[in-house]
């Protein structure tokens, strides 16, 4: 029998200041992981991180498509919502939307995107430019 998955599309809200680096897929996984470990002790991260990988993460607005295993989705999506802070810096996760196959997801992971960049559009122009060149380009070539 084949090992089933499910795909999160998430959100990372972080408040992030000029001279800090952006969010990485690596440093947004690693507070995933931690957050499975805290909630769920060794058994918990033991039993999901079979098929934990972050398929998917645009730094500059923080949504991203997160794959799991079936049976563990439930523990993870638990975890996700404990998330406090990402690289000692405080954050929230919002799971949007759970999906089966990644076919499914696609629909949702770029309509969030979308969001996201419709509301950094609302920045100051030197910062909208920046990130909208950067969100368009990864909405462009969104595989998966």
């Amino acid at each position: 029998m084949r090992h089933k998955n499910r795909y999160f599309v998430l959100q990372v809200v972080a408040p992030r200041d000029e001279d800090e680096e952006e969010l990485s897929a690596a440093l947004c996984l690693r507070a995933f992981r931690e957050s499975i470990l805290r909630s769920f002790g060794d058994w918990g991260a033991g039993v999901t991180q079979q098929g934990l990988a972050l398929r998917f993460f645009n730094p500059a607005t923080g949504v991203g498509v997160l794959r799991v295993g079936r049976d563990s989705s439930q523990a993870v999506r638990a975890a996700l919502t404990l998330v406090t802070s990402v690289d000692d810096s405080s954050a929230i996760v919002r799971v949007l939307y759970c999906g089966g196959s990644l076919r499914t997801t696609r629909p949702a992971a770029v309509k969030a995107l979308a969001a996201a960049l419709r509301e950094a559009s609302e920045l100051e122009p030197a910062e909208r430019e920046a990130e909208l060149s950067q969100g368009t380009s990864t909405l462009e070539a969104m595989t998966f």
